[in-house]
């Protein structure tokens, strides 16, 4: 998921360009998605280039509840301006509000002018990922006694078992 930004760097502010990512694959680190789709918008600013994408993922995680590998799929908006690190003529010095120019970041445009949205996309969709996953809405979970998937069998254990010993000292906290 590259893209070559040296013709809209030397273009003039407002300039765009508009491309489509057709069954990509992200694998940076333990994060894996798959079946990566959308359309990206680029516009030319005074300081880089302004990125704007609706972009779609798949990617597994395990349920929090029985704990089974589900794969789920993640809807993206992604806006963020993507810096130079060479600068053409008439390009305004990227700053922030200290005077400073912006970090090395995943937020940037190369050396070869090109935009890489790996990493970016990466962070969007892994702060799409639920807190707590579910395979289904309805998931039952596993029984906290003997850890049957409930949602497979009903067990043995007695119904009438009471919370677990550690819930007992919940009821002791004072919150404020």
């Amino acid at each position: 998921m590259h893209y070559n930004a040296s013709g809209l760097l030397k273009d003039h502010v407002g300039s765009s360009r508009e491309f489509t990512i057709e069954s990509e694959i992200i694998s940076i680190a333990e994060d894996r998605f798959t079946n990566v789709c959308g359309h990206v918008d680029l516009l030319k600013t005074g300081r880089g280039i302004l990125v704007q994408a609706e972009v779609t993922a798949s990617t597994t995680e395990e349920c929090s509840r029985c704990l089974k590998e589900t794969e789920f799929e993640l809807d993206i908006e992604f806006e963020e301006e993507f810096h130079p690190v060479n600068r053409f003529t008439g390009m305004v010095e990227a700053e922030g509000d200290d005077g400073q120019s912006p970090p090395d970041s995943s937020y940037r445009v190369d050396e070869d002018n090109t935009i890489d949205f790996r990493e970016s996309f990466r962070q969007a969709f892994v702060s799409a990922i639920p807190m707590a996953p579910l395979c289904k809405p309805d998931c039952k979970g596993l029984c906290i006694e003997c850890a049957t998937d409930l949602n497979v069998e009903d067990c043995d254990c007695n119904e009438t078992t009471g919370p677990p010993e550690w819930a007992a000292s919940l009821k002791s906290l004072e919150i404020n």
